[in-house]
């Protein structure tokens, strides 16, 4: 689509949010072979599954401060009037999917934290001595 239409701002975050997406499969995939997988490059698959999910977290963050700098299009200036601009939306609402993109990076940096979380409570002493002994780890939250 053109710029007019579709500003370079939009097109930027639409890639942003498609490469989380896709950071966050990976730590989707992950997660399912840690049942028979502990490390990953030699880290623990819940350090490298954290990381990931920052990074991702920061990229629906860039995302969601790109779009609204699309705002001054000339598509935005038909619907809303001429008195939008970049960060500034004139006559027009943001809709409720905007906020649940804000919820949802949210999500993503609390199951970062969580994963960190995961981390300590796998890697403690008692935890290595039992996987020694042979005996299996549940992780109830």
């Amino acid at each position: 689509m053109s710029s007019e239409d579709f500003p370079n701002f939009w097109k930027a975050a639409l890639v942003l949010f498609v490469c989380g997406l896709g950071l966050l499969s990976c730590t989707l995939l992950t997660s399912l072979s840690c049942c028979c997988i502990r490390n990953v490059f030699r880290k623990s698959v819940f350090t490298v599954s954290g990381t990931v999910q920052a990074i991702a977290g920061i990229l629906f963050m860039l995302g969601l401060l790109l779009y609204p700098a699309g705002w001054g299009s000339r598509r935005i200036q038909m619907v809303c009037s001429n008195r939008v601009g970049p960060y500034y939306i004139g006559d027009c609402s943001i809709g409720w999917t905007y906020y649940l993109a804000i919820v949802g990076t949210i999500v993503t940096f609390i199951c970062s934290l969580l994963s960190i979380q995961a981390e300590v409570s796998t890697s403690s002493t008692k935890v290595q001595e039992g996987l020694i002994e042979g005996k299996n780890v549940i992780c109830l939250i």
